[in-house]
């Protein structure tokens, strides 16, 4: 699904005619845990996505990004990206000019034993508390412990004009 949006949104970007694109899409699940003084401060769970486009158009480079999937949001980021690129080749004393290189099309999965999602967030605290307890246990004076986890585990697509 993200590779079919970013090659969507790379069809809108190159309709702007710039020299080169590159599009990114990402999806990513974090969980965040923080304890301080044996009191769990804060547990946040989420899910964060986001659109990066960078163009090279007038020999400049110009980026923007947007956390909304909405075609109008995409389209006005896109816009965004190529504005700061013509501003800025503007002020440029020399243009860029890309080197030519192959293009290569991989697929990478990094192997894991347990997936981040399928532990409960349950199991997440009794290791931040675990945590706090081998740190206060490792002398009589400390008084105060923070423990912190986090963890992220998601998906990225990137196409380019290549």
């Amino acid at each position: 699904m993200l590779l079919d949006l970013a090659v969507t949104i790379m069809d809108l970007t190159l309709k702007q005619r710039v020299e080169y694109a590159d599009v990114r899409v990402e999806r990513a699940s974090s969980t965040n845990i923080r304890m301080v003084k044996d009191r769990i401060e804060y547990i946040i769970s989420g899910i964060d996505q986001g659109v990066g486009i960078r163009v090279l158009s007038k020999g400049a480079w110009g980026f923007a990004s947007t956390c909304s999937l909405k075609r109008e949001d995409i389209e006005s980021t896109i816009k965004k990206a190529v504005k700061t690129a013509n501003a800025t080749s503007l002020k440029l004393k020399k243009k860029v000019k890309l080197a030519s290189v192959k293009a290569y099309k991989d697929h990478v999965v990094t192997p894991v034993k347990i997936p981040f999602l399928k532990v409960e967030t349950k199991e997440k605290m009794k290791l931040v508390t675990k945590l706090s307890e081998i740190a206060r246990g490792y002398s009589p004076k400390i008084v105060s412990v923070t423990a912190v986890y986090g963890d992220s585990s998601g998906q990225r697509a990137i196409v380019t004009s290549d």
